[in-house]
Formats: C-alpha cells, sequence, structure tokens
C-alpha cells in the first residue's frame, strides 16, 4: 500500500524522485511518506513524497497544548494553521498525523501518566486534518522513555485490566466514527473558537457536520459558539456522551478539565403545533 522512508534527506532528491516514478508505475495510489522532522515543502510535492510523518506541524503542538497544558489555545492553532498552509492541500490530507512512534518517548509517558491527555490527543487526531497514526500499545495506555524504551513488546494482558481494556474501546469508537465519515476524514476545516485553554472547531463536508471542543487547561469550562453561519437552530448529538443538545444562535459548552466533546449537527426539526 505504500513506502515509509527513514532519513531520506540523508539521500539525494533526483533518487526520490525516480523513486517516485518506479513505485507510481507499479501501483499509482501507492502512499510515500518521508521522515522529515522540520517543514518539508521542498519534499511534499507531485512527483516526490505524498507527505511526511508530521512531527513539526501536529506532533508538536499537540504535546505542547493538549498533552502538557502549555501555551494558549489561539497559539495552538497558529502552529497548526502554519502546517495547513506549508503543503498542497492534497498532502494536508494525508500527513502522517503522530504524537509519538518508535523514535520518541510515548505520549502517555511524556505527560506523567495522565490518561486523560491521551484521550484529548486521541480525539482531536481522529477529527483533524490529515492521516492519523496510533503507534501499537498507545491505545492500551502503554508507556516508554526515550529509545529503546519506547520499543516494548506490546502488552497482550491488558484485557485483564479493566482501565487499559476501556481506554481500547474508546479509540475504537473514535476510529469507528472517523471512518463513517467523510467530513471527518476529508471535509473542510474552520477554527470556531480558541481562547485560553479552549479549542473548538468545524469538520464540514458529504452533507455532514461535526463540531468538536477541547479543554487543554485543568479547571472547567464553558465556551459560546455562534452558530450563525450553520442556520442557527441546530440538534447536536454528543457522540461520546451519548446526549443530544438543541443550540438556538449560540451553542453553550461546558467542558471538564483536561476534556473533549464530539457532537454531529444536523437542523433541528420544529414539532408540529397542536
Amino acid at each position: 500500500d505504500g513506502v515509509r522512508l527513514d532519513v531520506p534527506n540523508e539521500v539525494p532528491r533526483w533518487f526520490w524522485k525516480l523513486f517516485n516514478q518506479r513505485v507510481k508505475s507499479v501501483k499509482p495510489d501507492a502512499y510515500i511518506v518521508g521522515e522529515l522532522w522540520g517543514n518539508a515543502t521542498d519534499w511534499v510535492r507531485p512527483g516526490i513524497f505524498d507527505a511526511v510523518m508530521n512531527y513539526a506541524f501536529f506532533r508538536d503542538p499537540v504535546t505542547k497544548f493538549l498533552g502538557l497544558g502549555q501555551g494558549s489555545a489561539a497559539e495552538f492553532d497558529g502552529a497548526l494553521a502554519q502546517g495547513r498552509l506549508a503543503y498542497p492541500s492534497q498532502a494536508v490530507e494525508v500527513q502522517m498525523n503522530l504524537i509519538d512512534s518508535h523514535d520518541t518517548p510515548r505520549f502517555l509517558t511524556q505527560v506523567n501518566g495522565d490518561v486523560k491527555r491521551l484521550k484529548l490527543a486521541a480525539l482531536f487526531a481522529m477529527t483533524y486534518v490529515g492521516a492519523p497514526q496510533i503507534y501499537y500499545g498507545d491505545e492500551i495506555g502503554m508507556e516508554g522513555g526515550k529509545d529503546p524504551d519506547c520499543r516494548r513488546p506490546f502488552y497482550w494482558d491488558y484485557t485483564k485490566e479493566p482501565e487499559r481494556v476501556a481506554l481500547h474501546d474508546y479509540y475504537r469508537r473514535l476510529t469507528a466514527t472517523r471512518h463513517s465519515s467523510a467530513a471527518l476524514r476529508t471535509g473542510d476545516f474552520r477554527t470556531v473558537y480558541a481562547e485560553g485553554k479552549a479549542y473548538a472547531y468545524l469538520r464540514s463536508g458529504a452533507g455532514e457536520q461535526w463540531l468538536v471542543a477541547l479543554n487543554a487547561g485543568r479547571d472547567p469550562v464553558e465556551i459560546t459558539v455562534d452558530l450563525a453561519g450553520l442556520g442557527g437552530n441546530l440538534q447536536a448529538a454528543d457522540v461520546l456522551g451519548g446526549t443530544t443538545e438543541k443550540w438556538n444562535g449560540t451553542a453553550k459548552i461546558a467542558l471538564g478539565p483536561e476534556s473533549g466533546r464530539l457532537f454531529k449537527l444536523a437542523a433541528a426539526v420544529a414539532r408540529p403545533a397542536k
């Protein structure tokens, strides 16, 4: 289905152009992704790489803001926007969005074992633009320090621990939701709130609209989102919470500490008068 290229900047670019031609001649939709840790605009373009491991514009800002609670939502939004503007839109949609890898400490170790932070990052990854990557074991709460500690064998006994099973179920629910929605995979992205430690955005396309709200802070918050551009009168199904809310004009969304909510939006149906 594709290839991931290790430290490709240590090989001349002309070679990768020939490599691209050969690979695409065998499988036109093969995915070619390079391990480049910074801005890779010279590499992500037609005829070279389809995408890179998105350390610079995904892993780094996600670790800082959602993982460690550092910086503001506005700064987080700005860091993400740089990545969406740096590459062609076709490449942005398939960037390899990761929160950790075989070359980094595990995300859960970096955030001192805070599973809420891991779930927050997973929710963002599964609803943001690009191709989310799950490094094996994150979905069951594996930890690990710097390489090689981050390459521990998979923990097969996780089924005996309810907390790990619950985390695995959470990941399964998120991935199933993404797979079921064209809007979450390839839809438009628009930031609708970025103040303090709270961040919210819309994904829309294929007749669907989703609103995601995140709180990277350690205190509960309530945010207000203007719905004027969305028709104003909406029904919002909380996919993770299992409840439904009705919003008219604005949405008031309560967020617990280090938590996020995922809403599927639809036009509210008026009840007929008796």
